[in-house]
């Protein structure tokens, strides 16, 4: 259950457009730097890892993105899921 704490805090995140910001430097970025992993896009951009996965699964469910395989994580050593947007041709190209 969500508390009501969140929710507020959610309704202010939003209100302040952070979250449309956000999601735009990462889309800008991943059509510039193709297959990165969420803490690489993190780091590099300098949006909180949080913030980056959020907007990374909006930007998936909305088909603008994909996740285009896996590889270890140049900031985490870890192996994660690289991301790659999707351009709109009909053959769903990426990079």
């Amino acid at each position: 259950m969500v508390r009501q704490t969140s929710l507020e805090a959610l309704r202010k995140y939003r209100a302040a457009g952070k979250g449309q910001t956000h999601r735009a430097i990462i889309l800008d970025f991943l059509i510039n730097n193709p297959g990165k992993t969420r803490g690489e896009i993190s780091a590099l951009t300098g949006v909180s890892l949080q913030s980056v996965c959020g907007r990374v699964n909006e930007l998936l469910g909305c088909g603008v993105v994909v996740e285009v395989g896996r590889r270890k994580c140049t900031v985490t050593g870890s192996s994660a899921m690289m991301v790659g947007p999707i351009y709109g041709d009909d053959q769903g190209r990426l990079f």
